[in-house]
């Protein structure tokens, strides 16, 4: 029975880690700048709700006094 050599397995990749930093830094930014502008929509709708039921509420008031 021959013997197999096993060779070390060379991973591919980016060769400086300071390259895969900036990378990772770059897609978080980019993830985090989607997230916050979805919040600011979210509450630009919810303030607009906010100023419908506001308005419903006071021409209800005045048709009943």
């Amino acid at each position: 029975m021959a013997t197999e050599s096993k060779k070390p397995v060379k991973k591919t990749g980016p060769k400086n880690t300071d390259e895969m930093r900036a990378k990772k830094a770059a897609a978080k930014k980019r993830v985090e700048a989607k997230e916050k502008s979805k919040k600011k929509r979210g509450k630009i709708l919810l303030f607009i709700v906010e100023i419908f039921v506001l308005l419903l509420m006071v021409v209800v008031l005045y048709g009943v006094l």
